[in-house]
């Protein structure tokens, strides 16, 4: 009997999504979210790419470097 069986094209496909979802910022998609980026001030020294606090006390989230352009996005989709 086999406890646990994994799925080596299901793990790439969600894999592959993810990635994708995040480098071209796909709104509710992404990876790349408040939560995720708090984390950054805890575990890396990615100060770029940590929340900062706005004029009126909202959090900023600034653009991340590995997301598309918008005119980048338009040539990948064709």
């Amino acid at each position: 009997m086999l406890q646990h069986n994994l799925d080596v094209m299901h793990i790439e496909k969600n894999f592959l999504n993810n990635i994708f979802n995040t480098m071209m910022n796909v709104s509710g998609k992404t990876k790349d979210n408040d939560k995720a980026r708090m984390n950054l001030a805890l575990y890396c020294r990615r100060k770029d790419l940590e929340l900062k606090s706005g004029a009126n006390g909202k959090l900023l989230k600034p653009k991340a470097n590995y997301t598309l352009t918008p005119d980048q996005t338009k040539f990948v989709i064709g």
